[in-house]
């Protein structure tokens, strides 16, 4: 679009395009404008590029320390020596596993077993025995220790100095490791020597499981003999139990029918049973005769249900029928009822007598139950007194059958104690001895190199993050936002010189100062590059803030000398030039370069014309580029530029409204001196320029604070100079740059 705006010059109608009147809205809009947005709008990204942008800035922190580190650690690899280290493995199987064992069998994952014996592997007795028996001390003694012997020695044996730091240095090199998913435990002794190495780790596993053998019988014969000596008394003690159980038996006569049971077991219970039996009948019998009243047994069911009583009963009751009839018939003493009398008689007496008989068979059945009753409880008494004898013959049963148990158990086990200590069996064994390694164990170096790289990378990338968090400089137009949310943000790439455009100091006669030697604005030297694509761009930003009241007097205003102030002061001028008469006014006394950009160094300036000494057009010189004009700083006395504020300095400027478009003014930082400020009560409108790593978002709040409080022009744009490479505005001059130059 900046090539329009050339185009269009060279054609003559652009001041028909700038005018207020012609541009129309649709026509504002197509004009570029570097002007982000709010925070967040333009150079907002995803936390990935973030991230990416904080590392593209910091590179030299993420270089730096991963070499740094992988250096110090190769240097440090190649200064170590070489260490081998020999791994021997060892099969501990759990307790009650040996071939003959006193013991039960334990779980093959006894952990707790297993990590007690890696502890075992790294004991100082054991590692004090390898030294020993190896020699690996000076001064060492000859021979092992006991298993159960200490290294200080109770016997007041002490430790040699020199066995003391082979004990210490044989702790730091040992290596004993155990795989959580097996019974196998790695055991390791590092060395410089591979040889050596594998003879002490070899020692070392050999006299581990020795030493648990030698424990192991030694705690079996110590069993052995104890459970001798018990043997003999528990023999004693059931040979008398089965000698007193014996008697016993014969004594009173009792005999084992089944377990459990006795002859006098079933005995009582057979008694219980007939007293039980006896004494119902004497119940039922005593219920019948309690119905009997007064020597009646008509109350008897017996009576009743007797074949014979019913029969005497119906021919007493015919006779009686009868003697009643003849009774009436013939009267009272007649023959035959005499003879029917004497017959009722008769069979009332044999009535009777069958009655009383009946009466007389139940008292005696009474009688017999209730004897045969009192004869069973008589039996039962003395049946169980002959019960407890029972009792205590199943006592001395049961003492004799547990001393007899416990005997043949001990007895089995002494058995036992006996073979598995002939036979000297153990739970550990080594599977796999220790070889001489043909390359040492450590240092990797190649691993070392990596893991410093790797560490170096996380160092960096930490150190980048804190060195990005202590920067409070403004790096993106998100930070300038942070200060005013307002404030429209323009940004530049880093200008870079090259070529025959490079800089060379030279001394500034007018300051003695250092001025640069072959320069040219980069909108003259490379006016087709992204930095001057982004200067035009800034030109079009301020030309369009205001079309109702154009800004004809710019001051180029900064917190802090080297911000690059300067440079868009001039790159602005010489871009305004190319539309319409342009003067840059070099205010800052301080740093004077401008005119010797251009290749001119004068003695008359805007000290001379502020003191009256010289007329403002013999001060203003034409320079090199079209329709550019400069006023230099002069070099009048120092308190000449103290009419800043007076009215000569507003008389200059409307002078130089009259002759030119556009006037650009360079003052001096804003924070420590006050001209800029005064500056800015007395312009049309402020370009304040920041740059990345150098102005920090405290000194910008406090320069903006400070022309809020002299209320200076408004800011029309802030320039966020020497932009970084991840700005979003630096990608699209460079992507516009390279289009153009494919």
């Amino acid at each position: 679009m900046s090539r329009i705006y050339e185009l269009l010059h060279k054609s003559g109608n652009l001041p028909d395009l700038l005018n207020p009147a012609v541009l129309g809205a649709e026509t504002r809009k197509m004009v570029p404008r570097v002007v982000l947005g709010r925070r967040g709008t333009a150079s907002g990204g995803t936390d990935l590029t973030v991230l990416i942008g904080i590392l593209q800035r910091q590179w030299r922190v993420l270089t730096v320390c991963p070499v740094g580190v992988a250096v110090v650690a190769l240097f440090a690899t190649l200064l170590m020596k070489s260490v081998y280290e020999p791994e021997a493995h060892l099969d501990v199987d759990p307790p009650g596993y040996e071939q003959f064992s006193l013991e039960p069998q334990a779980v093959s994952s006894d952990t707790e077993y297993l990590q007690t014996q890696v502890q075992n592997l790294q004991s100082a007795a054991l590692a004090l025995a390898v030294i020993r028996k190896l020699r690996l001390a000076p001064d060492s003694v000859d021979g092992t220790a006991k298993p159960g012997q200490s290294i200080s020695g109770e016997d007041g044996q002490r430790l040699s100095p020199g066995e003391s730091a082979a004990l210490r240095e044989f702790q730091s090199r040992l290596k004993v490791e155990h795989d959580p998913g097996s019974r196998v435990i790695s055991v390791a002794v590092g060395d410089h020597d591979p040889v050596r190495a594998a003879r002490i780790t070899n020692a070392l596993a050999l006299l581990f499981v020795d030493r648990m053998s030698d424990a192991r019988h030694e705690a079996i014969v110590q069993s052995v003999n104890w459970l001798s000596g018990q043997l003999k008394d528990i023999r004693k003690q059931m040979d008398d139990s089965n000698r007193s159980l014996v008697t016993f038996q014969r004594v009173n006569g009792i005999a084992d029918v089944d377990e459990g049971k006795s002859t006098f077991g079933e005995l009582l219970a057979d008694l219980n049973k007939q007293r039980t039996q006896t004494a119902a009948d004497r119940i039922q019998l005593e219920a019948l005769l309690n119905k009997v009243h007064d020597g009646d047994p008509d109350a008897l069911p017996q009576v009743h249900e007797s074949s014979l009583i019913q029969q005497l009963t119906q021919k007493l009751a015919e006779v009686r029928a009868d003697l009643a009839q003849s009774r009436a018939i013939y009267g009272l003493n007649h023959p035959n009822v005499k003879r029917l009398e004497n017959q009722r008689e008769e069979l009332q007496a044999q009535l009777n007598k069958q009655k009383q008989g009946i009466l007389d068979q139940l008292k005696t059945a009474y009688a017999a139950a209730r004897a045969r009753e009192q004869l069973m409880s008589h039996e039962v008494t003395d049946t169980t007194r002959q019960l407890s004898l029972v009792a205590q013959y199943n006592a001395l049963k049961r003492e004799a059958r547990a001393n007899t148990d416990l005997y043949n158990a001990l007895y089995s086990k002494v058995q036992e104690a006996a073979i598995s200590a002939a036979s000297k069996s153990s739970n550990i064994r080594i599977v796999d001895p220790a070889r001489v390694l043909d390359r040492p164990t450590r240092p990797r170096r190649l691993l070392n190199l990596f893991l410093g790289l790797a560490a170096g990378l996380v160092l960096g990338i930490v150190t980048a993050f804190v060195f990005e968090g202590l920067d409070s400089s403004v790096r993106t137009p998100e930070d300038i936002h942070e200060c005013d949310a307002k404030l429209p943000v323009s940004v530049v790439p880093v200008i870079e010189v090259t070529g025959n455009n490079g800089l060379r100091s030279l001394p500034n006669p007018l300051n003695g100062n250092r001025l640069t030697e072959g320069y040219q604005p980069l909108l003259l030297s490379r006016p087709e590059s992204a930095e001057a694509e982004a200067v035009r761009g800034l030109r079009t930003s301020l030309m369009l803030s205001r079309l109702n009241q154009p800004r004809q007097v710019l001051l180029i205003a900064s917190s802090l000398p080297g911000e690059g102030k300067t440079t868009v002061a001039v790159n602005l001028a010489v871009a305004l030039a190319q539309q319409a008469p342009t003067c840059v006014v070099d205010c800052d006394r301080r740093n004077s370069v401008i005119s010797s950009i251009f290749e001119r160094v004068s003695e008359r300036g805007l000290g001379e014309v502020l003191a009256g000494t010289v007329a403002l057009p013999q001060a203003v010189f034409d320079t090199h580029v079209p329709r550019l004009c400069v006023l230099p700083c002069g070099r009048a006395a120092e308190g000449a530029y103290d009419l800043v504020g007076r009215a000569a300095m507003k008389e200059t400027l409307q002078a130089l409204r009259e002759r030119f478009t556009f006037i650009i003014v360079d003052s001096p930082p804003i924070l420590p001196y006050a001209d800029g400020r005064v500056l800015s009560t007395i312009v049309d409108g402020v370009v304040f320029v920041g740059r990345p790593h150098l102005t920090t978002r405290e000194a910008m709040k406090r320069s903006l604070e400070l022309l809020s409080q002299v209320h200076s022009a408004p800011i029309l744009e802030v320039v966020l100079n020497a932009a970084e490479s991840d700005a979003a505005d630096y990608q699209y001059y460079r992507y516009g740059y390279k289009s153009y130059k494919s």
